[in-house]
Order: structure tokens, then C-alpha cells, then sequence
């Protein structure tokens, strides 16, 4: 009964293990990407790696985890370590699994700015046909920052990132917050209609969701950094 039980033990620690969501995240871009995973709600990063060029990582999360990707590959020392955001721009790569319905919903975010052309995929899952159900969520070529407050430039000089408008300026209607913190008061930017026209199944401010929210039910999503 004791080397029974222990077999039981030992086959349902092996399923914890193998159990649970997946996200691929695939490196072509032409130099190592240091990637960040976070958690949603942690102010801090899980962790970081460092992803060769055309090799790939494979992340195991709980199947009802949500939080977000990115990568940045012209940055040195502790700037290649920093959380995406405001300060620290980079090009998300978003996703909810197992919500409303048995949905995973999934993005490609560019409202806190931007810095690497992506792609998001449901590896599997069931399309309706419809643009937003099952499909990639991608941006093959990131715009030009357009004006000089919003760039970000990496250790050779060369812009290595775009900080959003309200990265840029910190003005309530460019960053839909207090008087301007619901969808009837915040509309789009010129910046962000600029970088929704060279991106359109990106999100470029915070109630982009009709055109920029993908819906699916997959284990396994590749993030793909420059596809």
C-alpha cells in the first residue's frame, strides 16, 4: 500500500508538472532578445532570458494565467532588464487564458509604446472565420516615433524605442485618466491613429478593444518577435 501510494503520488506530481498552458516565444530578429514575462498584478518581472537569434523559449503558466511578453534586443546591462511600460517601452504581447466562455483573449499592445515588430498565434484552436477569433494578432513593421520627445535610443544611439504620447507628455487626455478615464472621454490621439494606421491589430490607446482583441481557446500561443 505504501510503494502504491507513493506511485500515485509520483503520477500526479508528473501531470502538475506537464499540465497547464504553454507560450512559445520564437527570436527572428537578427540579434540575442532579452525577453520579460510578467504576471499581471506583479509589480515586478517573473523573470528574464535571453533568446538567441531563430531559437526559441517555452513557458508553462497555470491555465488560467494572464500577463504579458516582450523583448528587446538593443539595450545593455540592467536597461534590458527593465519591466515594459512608461519608462521602459516595449512592444507586448498580451493574454487571458480560460475566461469569460472558456475564451483565452489575446493582444499585441502598443499602448504604453513600442519597440519590436510581433506576432501572436494560437497554435490549434477553432476560427469562426471571423478576423478577430483565432487569428494572429501582429504587427510586422513598428512605425517611426513621431517627434523626438518620444524616442528612446539604446546603447549605440540609434532608436531602440517609441514611448507612447502619454509616456511622452503625461496629459490626461493622452493617457485616458482622470477626467478623460472612460471610452465616451478618451478618443484617439493623432499619435495613436498614427500608429493604428501603420498597425491596425495593434492596440494604440486604452479602449482600442473592438479592433485590437483577439478571442480563442488554445493550450499553446507563439509569440514571435520580428516575424
Amino acid at each position: 500500500m505504501y510503494i502504491s501510494s507513493l506511485k500515485v503520488l509520483s503520477l500526479a506530481a508528473l501531470a502538475s508538472l506537464v499540465s497547464g498552458a504553454k507560450v512559445i516565444v520564437k527570436n527572428q530578429c537578427g540579434a540575442p532578445a532579452h525577453v520579460g514575462q510578467q504576471t499581471n498584478g506583479n509589480g515586478n518581472a517573473d523573470g528574464f532570458a535571453v533568446i538567441a537569434p531563430g531559437a526559441d523559449r517555452t513557458y508553462t503558466v497555470p491555465d488560467n494565467w494572464a500577463g504579458r511578453f516582450w523583448g528587446r534586443t538593443n539595450c545593455e546591462g540592467e536597461s534590458c532588464k527593465a519591466v515594459a511600460g512608461a519608462a521602459a517601452p516595449a512592444s507586448l504581447a498580451e493574454i487571458a487564458f480560460n475566461q469569460w466562455g472558456g475564451n483565452d483573449f489575446y493582444d499585441v499592445s502598443f499602448v504604453d509604446g513600442f519597440n519590436l515588430p510581433m506576432k501572436m498565434e494560437p497554435v490549434g484552436g477553432k476560427t469562426d472565420g471571423s478576423k478577430y477569433r483565432c487569428t494572429p494578432a501582429a504587427c510586422a513593421k513598428v512605425p517611426d516615433c513621431t517627434d523626438e520627445a518620444m524616442k528612446v535610443k539604446g546603447p549605440d544611439g540609434k532608436v531602440a524605442a517609441c514611448k507612447s504620447a502619454c509616456s511622452a507628455y503625461q496629459k490626461e487626455e493622452l493617457c485616458c485618466t482622470g477626467a478623460h478615464s472612460t471610452p465616451e472621454t478618451c478618443g484617439p490621439s493623432e499619435n495613436s491613429k498614427f500608429v493604428k494606421a501603420a498597425c491596425p491589430d495593434a492596440y494604440s490607446y486604452a479602449y482600442d478593444d473592438p479592433t485590437s482583441t483577439f478571442a480563442c481557446h488554445a493550450s499553446t500561443y507563439n509569440v514571435i518577435l520580428c516575424p
